[in-house]
This record gives C-alpha cells, sequence and structure tokens, in this order.
C-alpha cells in the first residue's frame, strides 16, 4: 500500500463564473490532503469564469494548480486534455457547480481503495442538489428498469422509456443511500478513479456530447475487471441553482418596450408578455413539454425539442452502437450473452458479486 500516493484533481470548466468562488472555498476547506496537482480546462467560457481560475491559481491556495485555455470544442474535450495531462496515481474527477462537503474527502476515498487495490476502479460519492433532493447514489443499467441513479426509478413504462431524466425517489430512500453498495457505475460530479485503468480504456468517448459519456467511461472499468462502488461518506451539492445562465441574479430579467405598457419577464423555464401588468401570453417549458397561455389559459401544448433533447437522443443512440443494447430498455438476456464472463455482469455472477460483498463488509468493519 503506498502510504502517499499523488491524486490529480481534473475539472473542465464552462461557463461557471458565478459559482467557481464557492467551489474553491469548498475546495480549501475540506481538502486535508497534500499530496495533489489541480488540472482545469476552460472549455472557451464566454463568461467571466477564466479570469476567477486565474485568480485561484494566482492565489496559491490551490497546490500545483495548471490552466488550460481551449477554444470551445465540447466538455469530452476539456476532460481528455486534464486527464491526459495528469501525472497522479489516482483522479478524482470534478465539476464546477458541484461542492465538496466533506472533509478529508481525498483520505476517504483512499481508505476504501486500499481494501482491495486489486478490485476496486472507482468510487463515487453521495451527490445531493442545493434544494435538498438526492440527485445521485451511484448509477445503474444493467437491469429491466435500464438507466437510472440508485435511489430514483422511472416514471415511465418499463420497456417504453423514452428519457432517462423522467424518475422518481423509491421507498426507502433514506435507508438505501446512507449504506455503501457496489453500482454499475457512476455520476462524474466527484467520483475517484485510478489512472492505469483511465489511459487503458482511452479516456472519455468523444462520440457523446454531453452527459452519457460519464456512465460510459466508469462501466468501461469493468471490462478491465476492476469494479465501481457507491461511498455515502463523501457528499458533494450540485448548485443547479446557479444554473441557467450561470447567473441566478439575471434569472428573472424584465425588458420594457412601448414605454411601460408592454413587458417581457424571463424567469428560468418562462417567458411571459405582459400589457399593462396583465399576462396576455406566457410560454411555460419543461424538458418534455412546452405549453402556451393566452391570458391564463392553456390553448397548446407540444413536446419540447430542446438542444438538450436532441443532444441526448444522440447519447442513446451511440451507447447502442457501441455496447449493444438499448440504454434504456435494454434486454437483460442479451447483455448477458454478450458480456458473459466480464464485470458488467456483476450482478447475475454470484462469486463477482461475493467479492463485491467482501470489500463492503471489510470497510463496514473498520468503521467499528
Amino acid at each position: 500500500m503506498q502510504s502517499n500516493p499523488l491524486i490529480s484533481f481534473i475539472l473542465p470548466n464552462y461557463n461557471n463564473e458565478y459559482v467557481l468562488d464557492l467551489f474553491f472555498e469548498k475546495f480549501v476547506q475540506n481538502n486535508t490532503y497534500d499530496n495533489y496537482e489541480f488540472i482545469v480546462t476552460d472549455d472557451g467560457s464566454n463568461d467571466n469564469g477564466l479570469q476567477k481560475l486565474y485568480d485561484w491559481q494566482n492565489s496559491r491556495k490551490i497546490k500545483n494548480m495548471i490552466v488550460f485555455a481551449e477554444p470551445h470544442k465540447g466538455i469530452i474535450n476539456a476532460l481528455n486534455k486534464c486527464l491526459f495531462a495528469a501525472k497522479g496515481d489516482f483522479i478524482i474527477r470534478l465539476d464546477g457547480d458541484a461542492t465538496i462537503e466533506t472533509r478529508s474527502f481525498v483520505e476517504k476515498f483512499l481508505d476504501f481503495y486500499y481494501i482491495n487495490p486489486e478490485k476496486i476502479g472507482v468510487i463515487t460519492s453521495k451527490v445531493i442538489s442545493d434544494d435538498f433532493i438526492l440527485h445521485a447514489a451511484g448509477r445503474s443499467v444493467i437491469q429491466k428498469e435500464g438507466l437510472c441513479d440508485r435511489g430514483k426509478e422511472p416514471r415511465e413504462k418499463i420497456g417504453q422509456r423514452k428519457w432517462d431524466f423522467l424518475t422518481k425517489p423509491v421507498k426507502r430512500l433514506y435507508d438505501l443511500i446512507e449504506q455503501p453498495a457496489e453500482c454499475d457505475m457512476a455520476l462524474g460530479v466527484c467520483t475517484f478513479c485510478d489512472r492505469e485503468t483511465a489511459l487503458k480504456i482511452g479516456g472519455f468517448d468523444a462520440n457523446y456530447p454531453l452527459w452519457v459519456e460519464d456512465d460510459d467511461f466508469y462501466l468501461s472499468f469493468r471490462l478491465h475487471n476492476k469494479k465501481c462502488f457507491y461511498l455515502p461518506d463523501i457528499e458533494i451539492c450540485h448548485r443547479f441553482s446557479l444554473r441557467g445562465d450561470r447567473n441566478p441574479d439575471n434569472w428573472k430579467r424584465k425588458t420594457n418596450f412601448l414605454g411601460n405598457l408592454v413587458t417581457v419577464e424571463k424567469f428560468k423555464n418562462s417567458l411571459t408578455y405582459k400589457f399593462v401588468g396583465l399576462s396576455v401570453f406566457k410560454l411555460k417549458s419543461t424538458e418534455v413539454k412546452k405549453k402556451y397561455y393566452l391570458f391564463g389559459i392553456p390553448v397548446f401544448k407540444c413536446f419540447n425539442n430542446s438542444w438538450r433533447n436532441q443532444i441526448l437522443r444522440q447519447d442513446y443512440d451511440y451507447w447502442k452502437k457501441k455496447w449493444g443494447f438499448d440504454i434504456l430498455n435494454p434486454d437483460v438476456e442479451d447483455i448477458k450473452r454478450r458480456y458473459q464472463g466480464t464485470e458488467v455482469l456483476w450482478q447475475y455472477d454470484e462469486n463477482l458479486k461475493k467479492i463485491g460483498q467482501d470489500i463492503l463488509d471489510e470497510y463496514q468493519k473498520q468503521k467499528v
């Protein structure tokens, strides 16, 4: 066991100006591990985020901080720029809008990893949104329900799912999220992995424009005989309230024309046109539907073919091409035939399942 391995924190950044100070303040407050480097790639931000990164680099509060400034090429380029520049024994991927809320989190990752370094490849944390709702406790996909955050279940009919985000919390959620567990793969918000396997995989797959790249990357560790675990002892707060245009002060904006007779108000996912203060026309958008209102009365609704949904369709299609199964409506029996003898099927192989349970049992013993 190496007592003081080098840790490489990697951070892709795009338009995170209004949360970066909080992100780094929390990092400084809760990091007690000294042997690290911190590598950031700015993906062509058009806000003041890059300057904030330079400010933090110049502050010397973050050790061995490297900042790459790239043109806007997408998150995969930013991630791989960081990953391939990293020199650490281990990688901890971070997100600029997700703050670390647990002190000595690196030591907690390492304590778990060294229970079985030969088998443990990925360890992920508990991710709570800033409205105190569970975001993720690891991720699952090799199941009839298809892709889900652990702790959630589909709202759509199983076998006929269209979107991975249409989910609801499971019953007895608290019991589930408070226990360490093996899981298929992980969300990349604050996730630990060994660099050697990450390089064997080839980094993050550039065919995913956004989002599903984490699922693909961390599930790929299982093709290299490595396991993935969820560790609730490390908690992350995903700052969704700082999203939108990344400036909460701009979420509610009012534009006047024709004097003060007509105003346009934009607030989060709604756009309202008012005449002398009276709502005349309103558009409300969700991730699935758009609804139109005249004088407060709904008059029309349609599917929201947003840029986000278009990217998700690309993700789903590429996943099927690469992995050979539908990420939302998988044929588990076909997956068993395709991935027989690999860690992908850990849930369905008693020996592989026992190895994972032995790791969890040893961890619980050490905590007593």
